[in-house]
């Protein structure tokens, strides 16, 4: 009988394994081994329950695709457009929008959801090389917040702080080079965990440029919430300056979370493309 159990065991074991393996297989991905495994873990701990709680809008019809029927376009999905925090799952996009913004609340309970991708992200994130959430692009200097002039700007009727930041594209990542300035906002009742970004204006040199893509970061890692510049394109002319706003005129703001406060955080903005305007 004890031989028994220890057969029925082993085989047990062995299916176990077998099912494990063979659902690695099922996903082909192409890239080295630190990519690999991150898809794979996606694949195993959060992909479930986007294709669960997702699928209705974000397997095809509306971006980002991150529960499509190919695993490696949802998982680069979620990592390209910031929906991550590598820091703090809790500070993830893919979290707070249930959490937090209720999306999608009349089909499911929120709670459950955010509960379950939460879950989900944890254990994706013990896999994740922090090299694969690394703003891709050309990338600004990197300046600490606190180093700023100090600007102010009405929220909700009320005048809150802020800090004006200057930045450089170093000549390296573009010929010439170009500047490019902000303003980053805090505030622990009306923003809590929160900064408020506007005005953010590129300078170009003696070339004019073409731009799109911007993001904005905190402490060199994605931006942890919906980035509304993302979707900007742009030309600047030679020797001048362009404010990077709506197609109405009016400026963009966007909104990113917080990790240790404007003393000790740092800002820089990326680009998918910046580049001598042909």
């Amino acid at each position: 009988m004890k031989n028994i159990l220890i057969l029925t065991f082993l085989f047990f074991l062995s299916c176990k394994q077998s099912s494990e393996g063979s659902k690695k297989k099922s996903v082909s991905v192409q890239g080295d081994p630190i990519y690999q495994e991150s898809v794979f873990s996606f694949y195993d701990h959060l992909y479930p329950k986007l294709e669960q709680y997702c699928a209705t809008c974000h397997k095809s019809s509306q971006t980002p695709y991150l529960a499509s029927n190919d695993v490696t376009l949802a998982h680069d999905a979620i990592i390209l457009n910031g929906k991550v925090d590598a820091n703090n799952a809790l500070n993830s996009r893919l979290y707070l929008r249930a959490k937090i913004d209720r999306h999608n609340c009349d089909a499911f309970d929120c709670d459950i959801v955010a509960d379950e991708i939460a879950a989900g992200l944890e254990e994706w994130l013990l896999k994740i090389d922090q090299r694969l959430l690394k703003p891709r692009g050309v990338l600004s200097q990197s300046l600490q917040i606190s180093s700023g002039e100090d600007v102010s700007t009405d929220f909700n009727s009320e005048s809150i702080p802020g800090k004006k930041i200057s930045l450089q594209i170093p000549s390296a990542a573009l010929p010439g080079g170009a500047n490019l300035s902000l303003e980053i906002y805090t505030h622990e009742e009306h923003l809590p965990e929160m900064y408020l970004v506007k005005n953010v204006e590129l300078t170009s040199g003696d070339e004019p440029l073409a731009f799109s893509g911007l993001r904005i970061h905190i402490n060199d890692t994605l931006d942890p919430l919906e980035n509304k510049f993302l979707t900007l394109t742009g030309i600047v002319l030679a020797n001048e300056s362009k404010m990077i706003s709506n197609p109405n005129g009016t400026f963009k703001m966007t909104q990113t979370g917080t990790i240790d406060g404007p003393e000790s955080d740092s800002v820089s903005i990326s680009f998918e493309r910046l580049q001598i305007y042909k």
